[in-house]
């Protein structure tokens, strides 16, 4: 029996281990992305309509009270601010699901 025979395998053992902390540091972020992915997924059905509603809706307010009705003390910057966060935030949700689709990252997009 050799002396390094022990050492070959303390460093296989280290090579081992060091490949398998390698794929856990890969496979947690995965994980997690691909979990966000599910929940946004499922979330599209609801969320787009009502965000894409707000926001037709709020313009369609603005329209409707300040241009052809008049009013002084219609709350229009409010109102427009509100449309503009709901689309803005239609636009964020698109980015965030592209992003997190699974096989997105490394695709040369």
């Amino acid at each position: 029996m050799d002396i390094n025979d022990g050492i070959g395998r303390d460093a296989s053992r280290c090579n081992t281990m060091r490949h398998f902390a390698q794929r856990l540091l890969w496979l947690v972020p995965q994980g997690l992305r691909w979990a966000a992915f599910g929940v946004l997924a499922l979330l599209r059905p609801i969320l787009i309509p009502v965000l894409t509603w707000v926001a037709v809706g709020g313009v369609l307010l603005w329209a409707i009270f300040v241009l052809i009705a008049g009013d002084p003390d219609f709350p229009a910057l409010r109102v427009l601010g509100i449309s503009a966060g709901c689309a803005l935030g239609a636009v964020v949700y698109y980015a965030a699901l592209e992003w997190l689709m699974p096989g997105y990252l490394g695709r040369g997009r």
